[in-house]
């Protein structure tokens, strides 16, 4: 185990996330649901909503190759606080936007950020979506209840652990091994993976398709977790019993 590593994720500087979307042609009703966020007294729960765009028309071509010539695939995650109702309050929970972050998939294995994806497609964005969220949600390092929602069922199932893949491959583990540490740093209920309908006006849904598919377009050169998976990959693993 390599403790200066270990030492390293948890004081990195946190990364910059986007708070105002307003530059980025969000369709209005997303807006208006950022608009209704306010800041709150306290934060009761965090909501990760994750989502995975795969948009090129040469799924079959290599993805390095891809990468070059086509559309490469991309994710997205945005983080709300969330306060609970108190019993007297009718308005239900309030939620305070946090901020979102957006990157495309690196394909060359001597990237910091490579996870080993090796393929194009939907589940492959969609798991990537999933695991950098998680990592950012471990470097948090605190024991705040957390709700992850995706739209994808299968990706969900995979990360709780009660889905499989026929594909033993380093996304899979990496992203198993994630929720994993989840699972021991928030005992209980206090670490959820939840389901939404994709494109069913779920606004914050919306929200991390809209910025998933910018992205692959048109990079935002966002800043990207400081971690060498390379490296941290072999610690993510047992990091559940440390």
């Amino acid at each position: 185990l390599d403790c200066q590593e270990l030492y390293d994720f948890f004081m990195a500087p946190q990364i910059t996330l986007i708070t105002d979307v307003t530059e980025y042609e969000v369709p209005e009703f997303i807006q208006q649901a950022l608009h209704n966020c306010k800041q709150l007294d306290r934060h009761d729960r965090l909501v990760i909503y994750t989502d995975g765009s795969s948009q090129s028309r040469k799924r079959h071509c290599s993805p390095l190759w891809t990468d070059l010539h086509d559309t490469s695939d991309s994710w997205c995650f945005a983080v709300f606080a969330e306060q609970y109702a108190d019993l007297n309050d009718d308005d239900g929970p309030h939620l305070e936007f946090i901020g979102l972050t957006c990157q495309q998939i690196l394909y060359e294995p001597d990237r910091h950020h490579h996870v080993g994806t090796d393929h194009i497609g939907s589940d492959a964005a969609e798991t990537e979506a999933l695991l950098w969220s998680a990592l950012w949600r471990i470097a948090q390092n605190h024991r705040l209840p957390t709700v992850f929602v995706s739209d994808s069922q299968l990706v969900g199932g995979q990360a709780s652990g009660k889905v499989g893949s026929n594909a033993f491959n380093e996304p899979f583990r990496h992203l198993r091994a994630a929720f994993q540490a989840l699972e021991a740093i928030l005992p209980g209920d206090h670490l959820r993976i939840a389901h939404t309908r994709s494109h069913a006006g779920e606004p914050y849904n919306e929200l991390v398709d809209h910025f998933a598919k910018l992205e692959a377009k048109h990079s935002l050169y966002l800043q990207r977790q400081q971690v060498n998976m390379s490296k941290f990959g072999g610690i993510l693993g047992v990091l559940w019993m440390i």
